[in-house]
């Protein structure tokens, strides 16, 4: 597979335009753009910001053209028998680490704990071939999100994001504050001032649920929400 074609790869699989991609690597505009539409070389250099900036990506297929684009096939690290139920798992917020098992009993999806002086999400484990990249659930409380995830719904997450350019406006993410506080919103951008983010409620009651913008300083994490579960 040519490297033009591995960068197409690439762009689908974390869901990117082309100009974002460049943005992040930090190379210059048209420089990825060129490569995919002429179909032409990309140079190593390219490909080890590329490693750097996802290490998931598997490098035997990156640099030598062997296997399959994703390193690793499990998002957890030594992943519980499935057929248990309701198995918590600790996910470090500050450092891309995989999600490891819950000792503390006490402690339940969604809640945010510290150890050893480092925050970490408490989620649910869950296994579905039919969502890509999800590492978890959490249980959604309150109604600020519904119709579409009333009170008690579970949101499947996906992996953390790197970086805020990877937000797609008006979709749905679980934030972190710098309180430890997480929130199920709708993220926008903040016209002519790329240091914030909006975030927006589904409920339509906007005197009890306002739109609201928090400094990109004061977050700690981001993930994509997946999808939404029902339990009946």
């Amino acid at each position: 597979m040519a490297n033009s074609e591995k960068i197409s790869k690439i762009l689908e699989l974390k869901n990117l335009r082309v100009s974002t991609l460049e943005k992040l690597l930090g190379v210059g505009n048209s420089t990825l753009r060129k490569a995919v539409e002429r179909n032409s070389s990309v140079s190593i250099e390219v490909l080890k910001k590329i490693s750097s900036l996802y290490p998931d990506l598997s490098t035997d297929w990156l640099f030598y053209d062997k296997g399959e684009p994703i390193a690793v096939p499990s998002l957890v690290a030594n992943p519980p028998n499935p057929k248990e139920k309701h198995i918590l798992m600790r996910l470090a917020l500050k450092e891309n680490a995989k999600p490891i098992p819950v000792t503390n009993i006490k402690a339940s999806a969604g809640a945010i704990q510290l150890y050893n002086d480092e925050p970490e999400l408490i989620i649910e484990y869950i296994e579905t071939p039919l969502i890509t990249d999800a590492v978890g659930t959490i249980e959604v409380k309150g109604h600020s999100m519904a119709p579409k995830y009333p009170n008690g719904t579970r949101i499947v997450i996906g992996e953390k994001l790197t970086h805020k350019h990877l937000i797609r406006p008006g979709e749905d993410y679980y934030i972190i504050d710098l309180n430890y506080e997480g929130y199920i919103k709708r993220l926008y951008k903040v016209p002519g001032d790329d240091t914030k983010v909006e975030l927006r409620s589904y409920n339509e009651d906007k005197d009890a649920y306002p739109n609201y913008q928090l400094n990109w300083s004061e977050v700690i994490a981001v993930f994509r929400v997946k999808a939404g579960i029902q339990l009946t």
